[in-house]
């Protein structure tokens, strides 16, 4: 036999009577939530939360979630003191004498009838904005402030009036401020978003704000960022959105059109180079017109040292033996150089035995002065002249006009040899002796 008296599998339903019902999300859109009577109760089994129906009839609205022990714990943790409503709230009256004449004139505040022990809320009454009791007579009424002192998160609820069906909390700064929707939850959502302190917490921008000043209402603080923004965007040539650099057709050298400021910035600053330091004409305390002008005028200066006039020329000089017009100083120069290497080349020796070449030129006919010493003996002296030529395959040469000082220089001899197509003066001699020679002209062949 069961030892189960009766079982309920979707609820207890008791005709004409309150509904116990269960199911997930909220109650009323439809089914028996929406047909029960007023007074029943529904249990969401997904969250454990609790439903009264406190009105007839289909939807949401009819029902009423019920406050748990954590909300109210929740509630009162966060400052919250509810005090018993008022009839009305005086936002006018600085002080209680002239909210005592409003009710003594017709018995009347904002239009609500006075009576004994109407509670009044007395928002604006200079240091002491506290609720205050209605006693006396008509005619000659009476106040007296409630024996509770308004303290920060005290709350309460206006029944009539120009402020009927709100509900006020005082603030740390002293004022009752109108508490609009939810007074926890999201309020306290909306605060962390926009970073405000509870209470009348002004906005501060950190110690130092460039454009807003601390206190600044969002509002007043974005118009003066906005403003501020145009003048940027105007400043530095930008359009307002998603707009990119555009630098011109063409960038001359470092920069990109679609570079940004920061990036084209950088290019510029890599290409301008470290700071710059003292040198021949530029110095480092001179701004960079200063240095262009300091060196264009250096520039100038060596222009007129080396005979160019400015711009993109080419050397234009008079004499063209050795060099032609539109030659560089450079290739000039090494023309120059190698004319006299081929005139007047000197070449020294010293302790010469055997055949030793003493200078070889490029030439089909040349001339040399020759003046040999013996090492060992440097009063025995000897000099002369040597002229040759060559037609290619054979050599012919001469030596004339030759001195001697100090006794014959042992086995000494000068010859000429072709060596391709070049003519090669050589020395050697049993005695020990030391060369010098002196090219004195060489003439090139066709």
């Amino acid at each position: 036999m069961s030892a189960d008296f009766f079982r309920i599998y979707r609820g207890l339903e008791l005709d004409e009577a309150a509904q116990f019902l269960t199911g997930t999300g909220a109650p009323g859109a439809s089914g028996d939530t929406s047909t029960a009577p007023r007074g029943s109760y529904f249990t969401d089994t997904a969250t454990g939360d609790l439903y009264l129906k406190t009105g007839q009839g289909v939807g949401t609205d009819k029902w009423k979630k019920m406050a748990t022990e954590d909300y109210v714990g929740t509630v009162a943790s966060t400052g919250l003191s509810w005090r018993e409503p008022v009839a009305v709230r005086d936002s006018t009256s600085t002080t209680v004498a002239a909210i005592k004449a409003d009710l003594d004139a017709d018995n009347l505040i904002q239009g609500v009838p006075v009576t004994l022990g109407m509670r009044i809320l007395g928002s604006n009454v200079t240091g002491n904005k506290n609720i205050f009791i209605v006693g006396g007579v008509s005619g000659d009424w009476t106040l007296t402030e409630d024996l509770n002192p308004e303290s920060p998160g005290d709350t309460t609820y206006v029944v009539g009036g120009t402020d009927g069906g709100k509900t006020f909390q005082y603030e740390e700064a002293g004022n009752w401020i109108w508490i609009q929707g939810s007074a926890s939850d999201e309020d306290a959502y909306i605060r962390a978003f926009i970073g405000k302190d509870a209470g009348a917490d002004l906005p501060n921008y950190g110690t130092s704000p460039n454009i807003v000043a601390n206190n600044d209402s969002l509002e007043t603080a974005i118009t003066k960022l906005d403003t501020e923004d145009g003048y940027q965007n105007a400043f530095m040539g930008k359009t307002a959105g998603d707009d990119m650099p555009n630098y011109g057709t063409s960038p001359n050298y470092v920069v990109s059109s679609t570079d940004s400021l920061e990036a084209a910035i950088t290019k510029i600053d890599t290409g301008l180079g470290p700071n710059v330091a003292n040198g021949n004409v530029i110095l480092s305390t001179n701004k960079i017109n200063g240095n262009i002008t300091a060196l264009d005028g250096e520039v100038g200066y060596i222009n007129t040292f080396v005979g160019k006039s400015a711009g993109n020329n080419t050397p234009d000089y008079t004499g063209t033996t050795y060099v032609v017009d539109g030659d560089s100083l450079v290739s000039a120069v090494n023309k120059l150089d190698a004319a006299i290497a081929n005139t007047s080349l000197v070449t020294t020796l010293t302790n010469v035995t055997t055949v030793t070449a003493v200078d070889t030129v490029a030439a089909v006919a040349a001339e040399w002065d020759v003046y040999v010493r013996e090492t060992a003996t440097p009063t025995r002296i000897r000099s002369f002249k040597v002229f040759a030529m060559h037609n290619g395959t054979n050599v012919d040469s001469t030596i004339f006009a030759a001195l001697t000082r100090g006794g014959n220089i042992s086995g000494f001899q000068a010859t000429v040899t072709l060596v391709g197509g070049d003519l090669r003066l050589n020395v050697q001699s049993t005695a020990a002796v030391d060369v010098k020679a002196q090219r004195i002209s060489a003439i090139a062949g066709f």
